[in-house]
Parts: C-alpha cells; structure tokens; sequence
C-alpha cells in the first residue's frame, strides 16, 4: 500500500464501520458476509488467528469470539487511525500497525491468516511478499482464507465488480479481474477450492500450507 493510499485509510478510520454496514446491507448485513466467511475459515477454539487488513477490527473481533480463552486472534493494518480505532472500539483481540509485506511475528505461529477484501488493497510487489510471509508465519496444515473481488467476474455482481476495480481501486488491483491472485496464492500455498459468493460480487479463496 501507497503512503497516499493509507493517508486515504487514515481519514476514512472514523467512519469505516458506517460505511461497511451501509455497503454490506444489500447483501443481507455486513456482519452476515462476515460471519459466513469465518464459517468457511472454519476458526475453532483454540486456535491463533491472523486478521491482515483488519482495519477497525470487526471481523478480528468476530475470529477471537470463535478462538476462544484458549485461543488468540491478531489484527494487523498498516493505517495507523484504523489500528488506533480497533483498539478502541475492540475487546479480546490484539492489534498491530505492521506492513502485511513484512509481518512482525515468528514463524509457524498461526493457525489461520484471514484477509476479507484487503488483498486487492496491496501493490504486487506487497502482494507477493505478503503471501510469502502467510507461508512463514502459518503451522504446517494452517490456512489461508481470502476474500476478494471475483477471478473473471460474471453477472450482476460480477459487473459490480468490474466497475468497482476500474474506478475505485488501484491499478494494481486490476489483477484480479484476470485471476493473476490466484495463480500468486498457488506458487505459495496449495489452493484447496474457490467459492463466488454475494452474487458474484465477491470470491472466497481457502488454501493450505
């Protein structure tokens, strides 16, 4: 992410939880979408969560209610606002302000990485190195779940989709219109299946260290 981008983030940090009800109400609530995603993450107690792009901590918040006592679920953005706004509003989860290219944590120590719609957010060279690093910092047998913009999107959610990365989101975000992200998560982790969800509009990606 651009130091521009994350400027844009920073000034978004107080009204990012309005704005994610307002955007995920057509599609039956935010929390919903949220919920079915950690459903196919499949978070159990005990287990130790990584949240990459986490903002102001909804779903990091939703994985340590599922992690348990006994488990833990991390939040990791590079906004320092959205970092400062999770630790606020957010119990029982822990926060970091950390590049995703260079995740400050040993290896092996997670057992799930979870990312709902911030891969898109990363500039290739970040992307990579961030797929890199879930390699890293997963046990053996960990997973991947990400959720994103759609590889060669179709419908009406699929043209949603079209639009939304042609005028809201960075070049760099483009990729996914050619499911060159998906290719990108294969050469790191072994790819266990895709599912497109919202109509199209989105696209959940599990896959295994």
């Amino acid at each position: 992410m651009t130091d521009s981008r994350r400027a844009a983030w920073d000034k978004m940090a107080r009204r990012y939880d309005l704005g994610m009800k307002l955007l995920g109400a057509p599609f039956g609530g935010e929390r919903r979408r949220r919920a079915g995603f950690l459903d196919l993450a499949d978070i159990r107690p005990g287990m130790r969560v990584l949240d990459v792009a986490c903002a102001t901590g909804v779903l990091t918040q939703m994985a340590a209610e599922r992690a348990g006592e006994s488990g833990i679920a991390v939040g990791v953005d590079y906004s320092p606002r959205m970092v400062r706004e999770a630790k606020r509003r957010r119990e029982n989860a822990v926060f970091v302000c950390a590049d995703a290219g260079a995740l400050p944590f040993a290896a092996e120590a997670f057992d799930r990485v979870i990312i709902f719609f911030g891969l898109h957010e990363l500039g290739d060279d970040t992307r990579l190195a961030f797929l890199g690093e879930c390699r890293r910092v997963l046990k053996p047998g960990g997973l991947l779940a990400v959720a994103d913009y759609p590889a060669g999107p179709k419908g009406i959610g699929g043209l949603l989709a079209r639009v939304a990365l042609r005028l809201a989101e960075s070049p760099s975000a483009r990729v996914f219109l050619s499911g060159r992200h998906l290719e990108e998560i294969a050469s790191k982790l072994a790819i266990e299946r895709t599912l497109t969800k919202a109509g199209g509009l989105a696209q959940v990606t599990l896959a295994r260290r």
